[in-house]
């Protein structure tokens, strides 16, 4: 095969891959709704892929063309075509830390991942004035040099990290992002061996493109799968919210304190009936919401909850409340449950001595904080298991807030000195 022909197939690759990237970024820019974060990675991803693949395009309509500014653009097209090669794998290899759970070496690991980048830099740029690795000749043509294998070593030694990393990931991912990530790792490591001894086709940037085409595929199913899951897990969770929230007990309770107070006093009693039709209203109404609603909203049905509470325990429930932002949204039905365990599981399991609740609200830089702290008995954050024990609340509201708004429930709890349930909502939402 010719060098002419072996030209054409070279820059017939790099079209594709490049008209490839721009297809698959319009796609992940207007087409089905993906986590945010793994969009972020695949942006990065399909746009290092593009710029990689645009210098080396540029570079091969450039080489042998003589002119000294050709020879400087050569060299800078090289440097970004082997920097960007690098910079492809690293970004890979942090979608894949990302996705995996490792405490203790998780920092370490990014720590490693961050040098190998950095003395593949340091490499490319002794190359620039050592020729270790490739150099351009006075004609503008580019050699391989005898150190050009180390050019892919630190690529190498990322590929290979990640693939130590796939083997330790047990089940923390699912199915289909584990075949994808090994199918985005192994195609162009069989590819970059093959080049290190063959001279001509770019056999490399077509096992990326593949690759990466297909991890995009397999993980955008995956994501999509995860999504119609977890939509009937959210239908089914209504139902149990709904039982969760409007409990027997609670019901007779308000109704036997609301007849004793009716039958002291018509008009307070008539207010009372009021409260706890709002309550009932609202609780049946947020069943049917799946976005979230304005907190004051959420506040507003959480005080009503602690007015017919107070009704029926007076001075022995205390609350207060340091509300310093309202103007953010929340999951419905996600802190009226945090109150309801404050009170049955705090106040009213203390010994002696009156109860106290406190309600706070707080903007963060790129979160709201809303807390609920009770001076009673505490317990033990582990007993938050699958089947949610006694605090099935709590374990309703972490699910809700991870399904709808991405946020999370941190449990602080000492057995003895009382708990701490802290909603932690991210501002986007």
């Amino acid at each position: 095969m010719n060098m002419g022909t072996i030209g054409n197939i070279n820059i017939s690759i790099g079209l594709v891959g490049l008209t490839l990237c721009g297809i698959v970024i319009l796609h992940i820019a207007a087409g089905p709704k993906m986590e945010a974060r793994v969009m972020r990675q695949f942006i990065a991803m399909f746009a290092c892929l593009a710029a990689h693949i645009a210098c080396n395009l540029a570079g091969q309509v450039m080489r042998g063309v003589p002119g000294e500014s050709i020879w400087f653009l050569l060299h800078v097209v090289n440097f970004g075509e082997f920097f960007f090669s690098v910079l492809l794998a690293y970004i890979v290899t942090r979608f894949l830390l990302q996705k995996l759970d490792l405490p203790g070496s998780q920092r370490k690991l990014y720590r490693l991942l961050n040098c190998f980048l950095g003395v593949h830099v340091l490499l490319l740029i002794i190359n620039l004035f050592t020729g270790l690795c490739y150099i351009i000749d006075e004609g503008n043509v580019y050699h391989r040099s005898a150190g050009y294998p180390l050019a892919y070593l630190m690529p190498l030694l990322i590929i290979l990290m990640a693939i130590f990393l796939l083997i330790r990931s047990g089940s923390q991912m699912t199915h289909k992002e584990r075949i994808a990530f090994w199918l985005y790792f192994l195609i162009p490591l069989a590819g970059m061996f093959v080049q290190v001894f063959v001279y001509g086709i770019y056999i490399v940037i077509a096992g990326l493109v593949v690759s990466a085409v297909i991890m995009y595929i397999f993980i955008l199913s995956d994501q999509q799968e995860q999504t119609y899951l977890q939509r009937q897990a959210n239908e089914e969770l209504k139902v149990e919210i709904m039982l969760s929230q409007i409990q027997p007990h609670f019901l007779y309770n308000c109704l036997a304190v609301i007849r004793e107070i009716c039958l002291n006093d018509g008009k307070q009693g008539a207010a009372a009936i009021d409260e706890f039709t709002e309550y009932l209203r609202h609780n049946m109404d947020s069943i049917q919401k799946t976005s979230p609603i304005p907190f004051e909203e959420e506040l507003n049905h959480t005080k009503r909850y602690l007015q017919l509470q107070q009704l029926r325990f007076g001075q022995e429930l205390n609350v207060a409340y340091d509300i310093r932002c309202t103007d953010f949204r929340i999951p419905s039905l996600t802190l009226q449950p945090l109150v309801e365990n404050a009170v049955r599981y705090g106040v009213r399991k203390k010994e002696e001595g009156d109860g106290h609740v406190l309600i706070t609200a707080r903007e963060c830089e790129d979160h709201y904080e809303i807390s609920v702290t009770d001076d009673g008995p505490g317990f033990d954050p582990r007993m938050i298991s699958e089947d949610g024990g006694q605090h099935v609340g709590l374990l309703n509201v972490r699910q809700r807030l991870q399904a709808t708004v991405g946020g999370e429930l941190v449990i602080d709890s000492v057995i003895g000195q009382g708990a701490t349930v802290t909603m932690i909502l991210p501002k986007e939402v």
